[in-house]
């Protein structure tokens, strides 16, 4: 990826002692299920993740609800989003994509997206549709208090515990 967003991933272990081990509390599964799977991406770091349909969906998603519970304007997370979804695409130049309307970014997204990897026209239909359903849920049960914060916390010596919280809610 080549421009930043609002909806990069911050690992965990940037807040963390340059000398520590962190550990992701949404790798636990995995260290209980599949510990020698757990050793090979958290110790060794021999898979390196991969993007899918899902997970930029989920982080699309995740986005438009920090963007409601942090007041993030409608225009930001408009091109925030789109050039998240731009930097998938097969072109290092993003300057005449800008000049483009929101509306008009999407469809070049879908029209020019030419790897198997995501279904970037789910992606485009689904992300409103799932990001009004969470909004509506956060308009019911309340705001919380915060969103999308990264946490860390020392288990012992050397070993952290860190990662991203999504919501806060009473606290």
């Amino acid at each position: 990826m080549s421009s930043k967003t609002l909806l990069d991933y911050i690992p965990g272990y940037l807040i963390i002692p340059p000398d520590a081990f962190g550990i992701s509390p949404s790798a636990l599964g995995k260290f209980i299920t599949k510990p020698w799977e757990w050793y090979q991406t958290e110790v060794l770091g021999e898979k390196v993740f991969d993007y899918s349909t899902s997970t930029v969906l989920g982080t699309i998603v995740h986005f438009l609800a920090e963007g409601y519970t942090k007041d993030i304007d409608r225009d930001t997370r408009r091109d925030n989003i789109t050039r998240y979804l731009f930097n998938f695409l097969e072109e290092d130049d993003e300057t005449e994509f800008l000049k483009l309307t929101y509306e008009e970014r999407l469809i070049y997204l879908v029209e020019n997206y030419t790897s198997d990897k995501l279904d970037m026209n789910y992606i485009i239909e689904q992300f409103p549709v799932m990001g009004m359903k969470l909004v509506e849920h956060l308009q019911r049960t309340g705001k919380p208090s915060q969103s999308e914060r990264t946490i860390e916390a020392k288990i012992c010596t050397g070993y952290h515990v860190c990662g991203t919280v999504d919501a806060v809610h009473n606290g």
